[in-house]
């Protein structure tokens, strides 16, 4: 006999309890709190009547990290434990009661689940041990990376507001360089004062010799042309927005130092992991994203299959069919979005390095004539189900050729330039149309034109073909 526990959590109010047979119907109901009194209480009553051959099965929805404790607890009472995404135990909840929604009738909905959804229930990992930090680390640095990004990124406004052109001379990553510079000298005026002798050892210092005279000739010239533009106008404050930019180069600065602590950390803690360096193995995988996805992922072994471990990180295209019709897929994006993007980043890199995943990147690209994004999503499906492999089997990941034999790293580079590069102009012809073309009208070829038919979807030959006959009209 089985029995199932929903659990509906809380973070501030009382969480709820449904208990049902195999069957479905309600044995018990309840409230309680998140202390050992209440679960023991708890467990005493979903046990009640149960023999030693029978089985208590939990359901809960991850709220926040009120799940953890309850799922250690009756995990070591022999329980097995299951989670929902929440997304999908919304989608039932909208279908089981379309006028009423409380948490009475959501303890009941996941207590049924098993019987509603059994395919959606999935074994909860418990975050103990090196993984569980492991885990914790590298979803903070991907907080963190975050958060720097955005900071960057309100400092290229601010610049943009101020000094316009500087945001293209000091690039786009806005380095050690920019950092030394906009810390000191934010103010336009304070640029020209320091000179181009003195701006160039700053920026000599901060960049270890990559950035000196030109580099501070291209800065003094705008903030020159910076100076001229806001002479006798109002809107724009050099010396508070010299304070604002140093500001944010000290949180970044702070920022970047968390971050390079967490590196450390996710480093010793994957090398007590996967002491053969199995993640590190695989093509485009660094040491951040050997942990990102060491993190992230978990082990291998408890999804059931390759087909699984795709499921969990949303790198598989989702299906909308009915009869002889039939949407474009999309990604479904159901899993760990920190997962699914450091994967993404590693297909980017695994097509340059590894002919196989190069010929299906070309294949995307080529012959179904499909844009960068979604080549490189195919082939992040693909160094998926190897990552599987690689984990489960326990063996490192070896780069080989089409026809399956074992290549170096400049064999591989030599194989992918002869064979799978894809021309320029093939790849501009079916790169998408950017959001402003196309409210505009425009397509991706910036052809101003709302009648023009998009470039087909064909070979090389014919898509630049049509390419070249739009600009020619």
């Amino acid at each position: 006999m089985r029995r199932h526990l929903g659990v509906d959590l809380a973070v501030t109010a009382d969480h709820r309890a449904c208990v049902t047979d195999e069957a479905g119907n309600v044995l018990v109901e309840r409230r309680w709190r998140t202390s050992r009194a209440d679960l023991d209480a708890l467990h005493e009553a979903a046990t009640e009547g149960m023999g030693p051959d029978d089985e208590l099965v939990v359901i809960l929805e991850p709220t926040a990290n009120s799940w953890v404790a309850p799922a250690a607890y009756f995990r070591s009472r022999g329980a097995r434990v299951h989670l929902v995404p929440p997304e999908q135990s919304a989608d039932l909840r909208r279908y089981y009661t379309k006028h009423v929604k409380n948490d009475r009738i959501d303890a009941k909905l996941l207590a049924r689940l098993p019987l509603l959804h059994p395919d959606g229930l999935h074994e909860a990992l418990l975050p103990a041990g090196a993984q569980g930090t492991l885990k914790r680390v590298v979803g903070r640095r991907a907080r963190l990376v975050r958060e720097v990004s955005q900071h960057r990124q309100r400092i290229r406004s601010m610049l943009q507001l101020a000094m316009p052109g500087l945001n293209e001379v000091l690039g786009e990553d806005l380095g050690k360089g920019a950092m030394a510079l906009l810390s000191r000298a934010g103010d336009p005026r304070r640029m020209l004062r320091l000179g181009c002798a003195r701006l160039a050892a700053i920026l000599k210092k901060a960049t270890r010799g990559a950035w000196r005279e030109p580099k501070a000739e291209q800065i003094l010239a705008c903030a020159r042309a910076a100076v001229a533009l806001w002479e006798g106008l109002e809107g724009c404050d050099f010396a508070e927005v010299a304070e604002d930019l140093a500001a944010e180069c000290r949180l970044i600065r702070a920022l970047d130092a968390e971050v390079a602590d967490c590196d450390a950390r996710a480093a010793g803690l994957l090398a007590e992991l996967d002491p053969e360096g199995l993640h590190l193995s695989l093509p485009g995988f660094g040491e951040r994203t050997a942990t990102t996805v060491a993190g992230r992922l978990g082990g291998v072994e408890r999804f059931h299959n390759n087909a699984r471990v795709r499921a969990f990180t949303g790198a598989i295209p989702g299906t909308s069919e009915s009869g002889e019709a039939g949407g474009r897929p999309r990604l479904t994006k159901a899993g760990d979005r920190t997962l699914r993007t450091a994967l993404f980043l590693a297909a980017e890199q695994a097509r340059r390095l590894d002919p196989q995943l190069a010929q299906i990147y070309w294949r995307q690209m080529v012959q179904k004539g499909n844009h960068h994004t979604k080549a490189v999503c195919a082939v992040m499906t693909a160094l998926t189900s190897r990552l599987a492999v690689v984990l489960r089997e326990g063996r490192s990941y070896e780069v080989r050729d089409i026809d399956g034999s074992p290549v170096d790293r400049a064999t591989a580079k030599r194989i992918i330039a002869e064979r799978y590069t894809v021309p320029a102009e093939l790849r501009a012809s079916h790169r998408p149309p950017r959001a402003s073309q196309r409210m505009k009208g425009r397509s991706a070829d910036g052809v101003r034109s709302k009648t023009s038919p998009p470039s087909p979807h064909g070979n090389g030959a014919s898509a630049i073909h049509a390419t070249s006959s739009a600009k020619g009209g």
